[in-house]
């Protein structure tokens, strides 16, 4: 008797920009259906890379009902994966760290809704370092929450309440391949299941404990093709700074009396000596274009 084939485990994307998450999620063998962002050179490159693919605008304007129909599912599908990246400047220590106080933040709650009325199998949400201790109401006496690591303990206890086994931790894009330092806090959950496992390094500085090493700039863009494509250009205010670094540079490597002009008012946020906003990618011929932001 020959056995049916297994489907591929379907996704929502939400809060998708160029579909970064959703690209990875693909090349993992599942099927992305449905993309939503806000911003609409976001939703645009979207359309022009996935023509057929539908994409929702603001997540506030729909319901659990309207997104099932998007995706031309019924209202009784079994749902597979949902996964997106809230706004994070809320959480960010290189911004004012209001919470979910915040009207960005508040973006963030109602996506928890959203999760808990559409009841996936999985849940795959990424935010930045931030979330770690960021607080539930910034200086608010009114909730126990409002201390450090508030949001995230509200995220997760939501989560729990409707029937979810959570996993989260930090980790470095660079440990998986990726040539950027980028650190970001990745929050599994699993519906009537166990937790789900912690993911595991492929890649490390030097390449040391038998991993891969750390991937360069100019190796992910080994490949591309040399003619001309859409892009966008750094504003010169910004390649100034740029031309003064090395390959591997990022803002400290500027002269002091600079680094607050680079930064602007981040420089002055505590705990922006972790996130380097302003970073040289490694060198790529002459060309300006392997300079990079890191956000």
């Amino acid at each position: 008797m020959i056995k049916p084939a297994h489907r591929k485990l379907r996704v929502l994307s939400f809060f998708s920009g160029a579909m970064g998450l959703d690209l990875g999620l693909e090349q993992a063998g599942l099927e992305v259906i449905l993309a939503c962002d806000s911003d609409a050179t976001c939703r645009a490159t979207i359309k022009a890379n996935r023509p057929d693919l539908p994409v929702l605008s603001d997540l506030r304007n729909y319901d659990a009902a309207a997104i099932f129909a998007a995706a031309g599912l019924s209202a009784n599908s079994e749902l597979d994966v949902v996964a997106g990246g809230p706004p994070c400047q809320s959480f960010s220590t290189a911004g004012a760290r209001r919470g979910l106080s915040d009207k960005r933040g508040n973006v963030f709650i109602h996506y928890i809704d959203l999760l808990l009325a559409l009841k996936p199998r999985y849940i795959v949400l990424e935010n930045v370092r931030g979330l770690l201790s960021a607080p539930l109401v910034r200086g608010s006496d009114k909730r126990v929450l409002a201390a450090s690591g508030g949001a995230l303990l509200y995220v997760v206890e939501c989560l729990r309440a409707g029937g979810y086994q959570v996993s989260f931790n930090l980790y470095n894009a660079a440990h998986f391949g990726v040539p950027q330092l980028r650190e970001r806090v990745v929050l599994l959950g699993n519906l009537s299941g166990p937790k789900l496992p912690y993911l595991r390094p492929t890649h490390y500085e030097g390449g040391a404990y038998g991993l891969l090493p750390w991937r360069t700039l100019g190796e992910a863009l080994s490949d591309l093709p040399c003619d001309p494509c859409d892009h966008f250009d750094f504003p010169e205010t910004r390649r100034r700074f740029y031309r003064l670094l090395k390959a591997g540079q990022n803002w400290r490597d500027l002269p002091q009396e600079l680094q607050p002009i680079a930064l602007e008012r981040s420089f002055f946020v505590p705990g922006v000596d972790i996130l380097p906003s302003l970073t040289r990618g490694d060198s790529y011929g002459e060309s300006e274009s392997s300079t990079k932001i890191a956000y």
